[in-house]
């Protein structure tokens, strides 16, 4: 997948890419970022999508 161009997606996708097999939770991922739960949130929910695994209609009033 893609990075996000965003320097916060990069940091979200560095964090589960180095968590590897074991997983990455959102609280590890916010204690990792420095970044607040809804930014982690809305950056999971971008790569949920860019994988087509969450449909747009379903998540529209979280991303907005």
């Amino acid at each position: 997948m893609a990075l996000p161009a965003t320097t916060t997606g990069r940091q979200v996708y560095q964090q589960i890419e180095k968590a590897g097999d074991k997983g990455a939770w959102s609280k590890s991922l916010k204690d990792q970022t420095k970044l607040q739960q809804h930014t982690i949130t809305k950056v999971q929910q971008l790569g949920l999508r860019m994988l087509g695994i969450l449909s747009t209609d379903s998540d529209q009033h979280v991303l907005q």
